[in-house]
């Protein structure tokens, strides 16, 4: 059903956005007002929320509407792993994520070629 693929699309932007900024579920839940379930099902695709709801998530993650639901280059990266390396990302120190930017760099520069 379309609507289904719609709240699974939104819920995975959902989750990429707080994890973009660098927020666990509980913080959004907290910063939001909101349940830790009422994030966790939104972010699945399982509750369809209401609007109000939306606008306090939004506001947090500093995103709008049309970021969550405009098709957008950025849906292409829902399908890889990079909500996975985000989040194995966010524990590191600064020290170890300056080498990883530095080896992306290269192994970039090196596809170029």
């Amino acid at each position: 059903m379309n609507t289904e693929r719609n709240l699974k699309s939104i819920g995975r932007k959902i989750a990429l956005f707080r994890k973009l900024k660098g927020l666990n579920q509980f913080e959004l839940a907290s910063e939001s007002g909101k349940m830790i379930n009422t994030i966790s099902n939104i972010e699945r695709g399982l509750a369809d929320p209401r609007l109000s709801t939306l606008l306090a998530i939004m506001d947090v993650l500093g995103i709008s509407f049309t970021d969550l639901t405009a098709d957008r280059e950025y849906d292409k990266a829902l399908n890889l792993p990079l909500i996975h390396i985000i989040d194995r990302l966010q524990d590191c120190d600064e020290r170890t994520l300056t080498l990883i930017a530095k080896q992306i760099d290269i192994a970039l520069a090196l596809r170029e070629k």
